[in-house]
């Protein structure tokens, strides 16, 4: 599998599925919330946020 990803043109697609539009998040950005975005200003945090 390793060197399939490493070599070959395999992808992987993650898909969340809901019963409801507004049950799962658009974007997944909640799993990535690094020291970066802590440390900027609340007003640049924002627009990378919503970007």
């Amino acid at each position: 599998c390793e060197m399939q990803f490493r070599n070959g043109r395999q992808m992987v697609f993650q898909i969340q599925l809901g019963h409801h539009k507004n049950a799962v998040p658009l974007t997944r950005d909640y799993l990535y919330k690094t020291a970066e975005i802590k440390q900027a200003p609340p007003h640049i945090a924002a627009v990378r946020r919503y970007a």
